[in-house]
């Protein structure tokens, strides 16, 4: 697939769907879920977050959009793994000696 056109479809995908800050667990599936197909090593949700600088975070916003999320086929055992909070991070991992950033 030319790589353009798939990153059109990919962005007019997620925009189907807007989602507040923090309540991001659509995109965050649909990111990890492309990245892991890739062979990236992958972490998501609070393994990502320092909870003591999270600001404007709503638990009931939070709640509701995992709901919503798992209404629209966002797997349950994936929102769990998130312990209520979004964004994904790969690793890539070019096989050079030295910690990557």
């Amino acid at each position: 697939m030319d790589f353009v056109k798939e990153m059109v479809e990919a962005r007019r995908c997620l925009h189907k769907r807007p989602e507040e800050g923090w309540t991001e667990f659509e995109t965050t599936w649909f990111i990890a879920k492309r990245l892991k197909a890739l062979g990236l090593q992958v972490t998501i949700g609070k393994a990502n977050i320092c909870e003591s600088e999270v600001l404007g975070r709503d638990p009931v916003l939070v709640s509701d959009a995992m709901k919503r999320a798992a209404a629209h086929g966002v797997p349950e055992d994936f929102l769990k793994a998130t312990e209520g909070y979004t964004g994904a991070v790969a690793r890539f991992d070019t096989g050079k000696p030295g910690e990557g950033v």
